[in-house]
């Protein structure tokens, strides 16, 4: 069985050097155990608990030393992975990646996961480790469709931030996987004792938190939102809004109608699943008359209603249009 890279930090010399001596100093080992103690060097690099940023600070020194075609089949295909990375900008933005070295899609995904796992930590190693992790979360999200990395992403998107290191690329990744669920992960750092924290937290959640005051008590926003979630998960939308876009970005859009019938839509077209039943589709073309305002108010009475009493809300939602208006003007919504 494979061994759990994320519990194996330190285990692996190579990996004890870099983490307490620094990048120099792992250097210096690997060039005198390469001239004394090849298979020794090999090992190292070709064991399971190496992690990612050791193999990356040592990618020249391992070229230079032609030991390239003894090293696993995972060192190889990472070390493919970032070389096609790195040469991207030479290239026109839509090529494709290419790992000429293995064809077997199973392993090309099991790398990229072992380098954000074991390489999503180490904040230090330039621009260029950082656009490898970018792109490599990039891959997995949209190309893998591999949400199992997310919190991996969250955290090192405030790392980013506590270290001055631009984090957007990641954003973008991370709304990308079209989860509405996951911005549980951010919202967690809106009760962050930290300011910088928070205040990113709140910029990446503004979209939900707009109306709320902006000297709200972080818990209360962080409970707001869940309130938030809790309501309008299944009736959300993707639009893609990114900060590229605007500076107010909504990456995602209640769709009314959906919340209106209590039928969950689709997060990739905003459509209701499944067919619409006679009296749904009815309702539904009822619905589309009101004005944007009244929508909102009749969708949220609605949801909270069908939470409160099915048999209410039946008979509510089958009223004259201009009686569910009384009635939910009447009985505001909390």
């Amino acid at each position: 069985m494979r061994k759990d890279h994320k519990n194996q930090r330190g285990k692996n010399l190579l990996d004890k050097v870099r983490i307490e001596k620094g990048i120099d100093k792992m250097r210096a080992l690997y060039r005198e155990l390469v001239e004394q103690k090849a298979e020794e060097v090999i090992d190292l690099l070709n064991r399971d608990d190496l992690q990612f940023p050791s193999l990356f600070v040592l990618l020249n020194d391992i070229e230079k030393l032609t030991i390239l075609d003894r090293l696993n089949e995972r060192d190889q295909v990472a070390i493919e992975i970032v070389k096609d990375i790195l040469s991207r900008n030479a290239r026109t933005p839509a090529a494709p990646y290419r790992f000429p070295i293995c064809d077997h899609v199973q392993m090309v995904h099991s790398v990229l996961r072992w380098i954000v796992e074991t390489g999503s930590k180490e904040a230090g190693l330039g621009v260029d480790y950082s656009q490898t992790l970018d792109s490599t979360v990039a891959l997995l999200i949209r190309d893998f469709g591999d949400k199992t990395i997310l919190y991996l992403v969250a955290d090192l998107i405030f790392m980013r931030l506590e270290n001055e290191m631009d984090y957007l690329n990641l954003v973008w990744s991370f709304f990308e996987s079209r989860d509405p669920y996951s911005m549980v992960l951010i919202a967690d750092h809106l009760r962050s004792a930290g300011k910088k924290e928070r205040e990113l937290a709140k910029r990446l959640l503004g979209f939900v938190l707009k109306d709320l005051n902006k000297e709200t008590e972080r818990e209360s926003q962080y409970w707001a939102f869940h309130k938030w979630l809790e309501e309008n998960g299944p009736y959300l939308y993707y639009q893609g809004e990114t900060f590229d876009m605007t500076s107010t970005p909504s990456p995602y859009i209640v769709v009314l109608e959906g919340k209106y019938l209590g039928r969950s839509v689709s997060v990739n077209s905003g459509k209701i699943q499944g067919l619409l039943t006679e009296d749904e589709d009815r309702l539904l073309k009822e619905f589309k008359k009101v004005e944007e305002d009244v929508k909102i108010r009749l969708a949220t009475y609605s949801s909270v209603l069908r939470n409160q009493s099915l048999q209410y809300w039946q008979a509510w939602l089958h009223i004259p249009m201009t009686e569910k208006l009384k009635i939910a003007n009447l009985r505001r919504v909390q």
